[in-house]
């Protein structure tokens, strides 16, 4: 708990960088609401137009999660092994964004 809320402690399981770059792109989620995600250190970035740049720590291969945002990112693997849509989990809502 913290502040009277239960917290979940972060974790960062190791990506294979090749998969990484299976996420690289630029992802529309609504006509508002885009990001670019980048690979940044061994590390996959999420980057929302017009708003800073967020490290996202892997909690599984295609799930990663800001550390200071309640957000998480679910990255979709078709058939053929490329990613061309991800989910955004904030709250309880979630919200699909194909790549462009």
């Amino acid at each position: 708990m913290l502040y009277g809320k239960p917290y979940k402690l972060p974790i960062d399981v190791p990506v294979d960088s090749l998969l990484l770059k299976k996420y690289v792109g630029h992802y529309v989620f609504t006509p508002t609401f885009s990001m670019d995600i980048t690979v940044e250190e061994g590390k996959l970035v999420a980057q929302p137009v017009g708003q800073p740049k967020t490290v996202m720590l892997a909690e599984k291969d295609n799930y990663f999660c800001a550390l200071e945002k309640d957000a998480c990112l679910e990255f979709l693997i078709n058939e053929t092994g490329s990613c061309n849509e991800a989910v955004l989990h904030q709250g309880s809502s979630e919200h699909h964004g194909k790549r462009q």
